[in-house]
This record gives C-alpha cells, structure tokens and sequence, in this order.
C-alpha cells in the first residue's frame, strides 16, 4: 500500500473538514467510524471537485450524495455545498477520485459506479480496508492495472 502524506485543515465553516493529499496516490486509507450513542450519527460530506461520494447502506441500498464543489483552491469565494447524513452500523461511504470510476478496460468501457455499488453490496461484512482493497483490485483488474489516470478512494464503514 502506498504512503500518504495528508492533512486535513478545518474550513470557516467548522462542519467541513477538508483532507488535501498528494494527487499522484492510488489508494488514500481505510477509516472506520465507531459510533457512539443510539447506533447513529450526522456526518456533514462536502466534495471539493471529485465525483460524488456514494453511500452504502448496511441493508445493501446506494445513493451517490448531493455535495458538489470546484477543485479545492482554485476559487477562494467558492462556497461548497454539503450534504447531511445520518450513518448507522454497517453502512460504507466511498469517496474516490474520477480516475477509479474511469479506468477502461481493453473493450473502453469505463469501471464506473455501479461496479463499485455492487461491489461493496456484494461484500456487506467486509471491514474498510477490505472493502476498499477489493475495490481497488476490481478496477485494476478492468483495466489491466493501468490507470488513466489517478486513483484515489476512501472508505469509511460505520461501527
């Protein structure tokens, strides 16, 4: 797995964190959340240029999340959107860069979303790290191990 020098730096506005890291990284890290309290939690997503995030819920349905935003530091005044969301157990949130959902294989067709939503549906108990390793090999086993371009993701798994 590849090393990833990243710093997350808080926002004006204190509910959006950003992580910036290094573009050239093809896989970021795998966190998990241990939530607290009644088996739920309010996460605010917000979404600097990349695709939108999908959520996985634990009892296997997706749904790409309304959080758009241009490229982190190109515009100082952009205000990005966020989006609210309430995380129970088991649920997977993916965030990735274009280049995982881009990647073709040798017929052009591009590894895409659904490919990773019905991954993680396949895989319901997998850990974070597990759920983003196979991933990360499915769309390098679509496109012959080489990328397009760069390609990043996330996963977050709520505990």
């Amino acid at each position: 797995m590849d090393t990833v020098l990243a710093n997350a730096y808080a926002t004006e506005n204190p509910a959006v964190r950003v992580l910036v890291a290094d573009d050239q990284v093809h896989v970021l890290d795998a966190l998990q959340l241990l939530l607290k309290g009644q088996g739920y939690r309010t996460e605010t997503v917000s979404n600097a240029g990349h695709n939108p995030p999908i959520l996985v819920r634990g009892q296997g349905t997706a749904a790409e999340l309304n959080a758009a935003g241009a490229v982190l530091g190109q515009f100082p005044d952009w205000v990005y959107e966020q989006s609210e969301i309430q995380l129970a157990r088991g649920d997977r949130l993916l965030l990735f860069t274009d280049g995982l959902v881009e990647a073709c294989g040798e017929d052009e067709e591009p590894f895409g979303e659904r490919n990773m939503i019905r991954i993680a549906q396949e895989n319901p108990g997998r850990s974070a790290a597990q759920l983003m390793d196979a991933l990360m090999q499915s769309a390098s086993q679509h496109c012959g191990g080489c990328f397009q371009d760069d390609a990043s993701l996330v996963v977050l798994r709520a505990m």
